[in-house]
């Protein structure tokens, strides 16, 4: 086993307000357990859809399916950490799950989230870090001889995950690069640097109190939307870096009725058979957005989402590769909780395809 170490807008402030209520009665009943992982859910803003989901203590094999069926019917979520780790794959695991229902993460004042915790914590979409918490990362290993040894196949697969949830390649390396008897423990600073998007917990606290409704870039709730509107983006590109096998119903809920589509006016269900045409032609695809490309402003009413991003194709069918640059270019319109694409656009900047 290889292991890793011991609304709408105008909608979001009465969101988080809920949210805060339910946040105090569940910090006045927290607990902790020192023998396995406790995965619990506690249902806030009077929905059973809607939960704080806990994750307390080592991170053993099965905790990953363990945690995929509790949150399997859940639309919305925060998920809390307090861990020092354990097995590298259900770390992944859980991460790739809160990625897909795009559940929110936060590792809260005083708490721990190392190693395969950590892992898991960086699947969330925001993810939120408090000022005095700590979250710790170092390579992948397995014990030799009762010795921790880095593992090559386990920093790989770390590796692709990190890269599929749209980390850039500084960020793996930042995330990997501790010793398995080390830890490289994360701060704001750092994380701006190489590219890893957190918000201070503290501003989720703030927002959850009344205030005007949101407006300019500079009203915390907007500066949210900032967030929330490059991981949208980003989980976009991340969903195509993977074969047709599996599946491409995610794309139904991502446009609006009508969309602007590379200088056309289309509908929503000419946008979609477009996409799936062009998936079928290239059923295996492999994108990353450039390293600091990507740039997002919002107001109350959109946000608009730019950068540049490489890709790589191919058609084993077809006999045939695509790689290359191109920039990218949305306009998103908020939608409840997510975002719906009301126009599209970009261009190859270099690069084509080829026959083998």
């Amino acid at each position: 086993m290889v292991g890793c170490g011991p609304s709408r807008v105008i909608d979001m402030p009465i969101r988080w307000r809920l949210i805060g209520i339910a946040w105090s009665i569940l910090l006045s009943a927290w607990s902790t357990s020192s023998f396995a992982a406790n995965i619990s859910l506690t249902p806030f803003d009077s929905d059973p859809t809607h939960a704080i989901v806990q994750v307390e203590g080592p991170l053993l094999a099965g905790d990953g399916t363990v945690f995929r069926s509790r949150v399997g019917s859940l639309t919305k979520a925060i998920v809390t950490f307090n861990s020092d780790g354990g097995s590298l794959l259900d770390g992944i695991e859980i991460g790739k799950a809160i990625r897909l229902k795009s559940f929110i993460t936060v590792v809260l004042d005083g708490q721990r989230c190392a190693s395969a915790c950590a892992f898991a914590w960086l699947g969330g979409s925001p993810r939120f870090m408090a000022n005095n918490s700590f979250i710790g990362f170092h390579a992948a290993y397995v014990e030799r001889d009762g010795r921790p040894m880095e593992h090559g196949v386990g920093n790989a697969l770390l590796g692709s995950y990190l890269t599929q949830i749209g980390l850039s390649e500084s960020a793996v390396v930042y995330i990997t690069k501790a010793a398995p008897t080390e830890m490289t423990w994360l701060n704001f600073r750092d994380a701006e640097r190489i590219g890893i998007d957190v918000i201070p917990w503290e501003s989720l606290q703030q927002s959850a109190k009344p205030s005007q409704p949101p407006g300019s870039l500079s009203d915390p709730t907007a500066e949210g939307l900032v967030t929330r509107a490059r991981s949208f983006v980003t989980t976009i590109q991340s969903r195509w870096s993977g074969a047709n096998s599996n599946g491409l119903g995610w794309l139904n809920t991502l446009y609006a009725d009508e969309v602007a589509y590379y200088g056309t006016r289309l509908s929503r269900d000419s946008v979609l058979a477009d996409k799936r045409r062009y998936a079928e032609r290239w059923p295996e695809r492999a994108y990353r957005i450039q390293n600091n490309s990507m740039k997002a402003q919002c107001t109350a009413s959109e946000c608009v989402v730019t950068g540049n991003i490489e890709w790589e194709a191919r058609s084993l069918a077809r006999r045939a590769t695509s790689s290359g640059t191109a920039s990218f270019s949305y306009i998103l319109v908020p939608s409840g909780t997510t975002f719906l694409i009301r126009e599209e656009n970009g261009r190859v900047i270099e690069g084509g395809s080829r026959s083998y």
